[in-house]
């Protein structure tokens, strides 16, 4: 499936071109994050290769999404200990 994954991409060149270039860039992005997780989306043989696709992408906005949580409660933390320091 990993070589569907390589194969769909060239489909979404008109949707791509469409976009507006910030949007390309963040469309890049996510095709870029699928691609950290070939080795699942080849696992995933019980869903289409979109599908596998479409996940990997989530997962990694998942990922960030949760590196900035974590982020801002380190600074919430640093921010609370300056106050107290204060």
């Amino acid at each position: 499936m990993g070589g569907v994954f390589f194969f769909r991409w060239p489909h979404f060149r008109n949707f791509r071109r469409a976009l507006r270039p910030p949007d390309q860039a963040r469309l890049d992005t996510l095709f870029a994050a699928a691609r950290q997780h070939t080795a699942a989306i080849s696992l995933a043989d019980h869903a289409l290769p979109f599908e596998a696709i479409l996940l990997a992408m989530l997962l990694e906005q998942q990922r960030r999404i949760e590196q900035l949580e974590s982020e801002r409660i380190e600074l919430e933390r640093e921010e609370e200990e300056e106050e107290a320091e204060a």
